[in-house]
């Protein structure tokens, strides 16, 4: 067992509050994940660039983003206002991701 779980899970140590900080981890790091040969355009009138280094996206306004993957089948998402997605460049593809509680879908 890794340690940060064996330190919270352990019999002497199992309560109700590390049980919720435990879940609220894991609630955080729920992200969608999406690969695609090709590079996206985002519409500078939908989408501000808010970052670099990973390159990221935010909704200006709700809106549907719809990606090819690796294996050309179309994948529809429905931003929020507000919502992110990260655009990072691997070996001869993209890697998107994006935090669930900022899509629809």
């Amino acid at each position: 067992m890794p340690w940060i779980l064996s330190r919270f899970l352990s019999p002497s140590s199992l309560n109700p509050l590390n049980v919720v900080f435990i879940l609220d981890c894991f609630r955080k790091i729920i992200m969608g994940l999406l690969y695609t040969k090709l590079y996206l355009n985002f519409d500078d009138d939908i989408w501000k660039q808010i970052s670099n280094s990973p390159t990221t996206f935010e909704a200006l306004d709700d809106n549907l983003l719809e990606v090819l993957d690796t294996s050309q089948n179309s994948k529809i998402l429905q931003f929020k206002k507000g919502g992110k997605i990260s655009l990072l460049r691997v070996v001869g593809k993209y890697r998107l991701t994006w935090n669930d509680d900022d899509v629809y879908n």
